[in-house]
């Protein structure tokens, strides 16, 4: 009867343990996803308030500069953002659009983020010299062939607001 007993202890102790486990790792993904997002709506932040500096709605030279090294400083950090399961796919109860294509498709998708560092340097320039044509210049090139060339392959669509 103690075997039996002992047998039935291990047993929920292994479901409780997996269970456990299961919910540690679906909230690791959900950090996960919550950083990469948070990290995506400063870089916007920091773009927005750079474009307002050069089409002269708002903003200084100052803290346009800041913020052109805060956003060329954080391309380093993404590859880090992207842990294997983050998926739109993986995670279906997660508002994320990262495409399933990130992770099949890594070679292409880190040569994309290597483009980031030399198109946010020459923001970076531009911004520093106050030159707002080229600084509206450099933000779309680094949209066009940096944010926007990532996105268009590897993020999903975001539903209309």
């Amino acid at each position: 009867m103690s075997k039996i007993r002992t047998a039935i202890a291990v047993g929920v102790a292994l479901v409780i343990g997996v269970g456990f486990t299961i919910g540690v790792v679906a909230q690791d993904k959900a950090a996960a996803v919550k950083e990469r997002q948070d990290t995506m709506k400063q870089q916007a932040g920091d773009l927005k308030y750079i474009a307002d500096f050069a089409k002269g709605v708002s903003g200084d030279q100052a803290t346009a500069v800041q913020k052109a090294e805060d956003l060329h400083s954080l391309s380093a950090k993404l590859p880090t953002l992207f842990p294997a399961g983050t998926s739109n796919a993986d995670l279906p109860d997660v508002k994320t659009y990262a495409k399933p294509n990130i992770w099949t498709d890594q070679d292409n998708f880190k040569a994309s983020i290597a483009k980031l560092p030399e198109l946010e340097q020459g923001l970076v320039d531009a911004v520093k010299a106050g030159e707002k044509p080229k600084i509206l210049a450099a933000i779309g090139n680094l949209g066009k062939n940096g944010c926007g060339a990532c996105h268009s392959t590897y993020r999903a669509k975001m539903p209309q607001q």
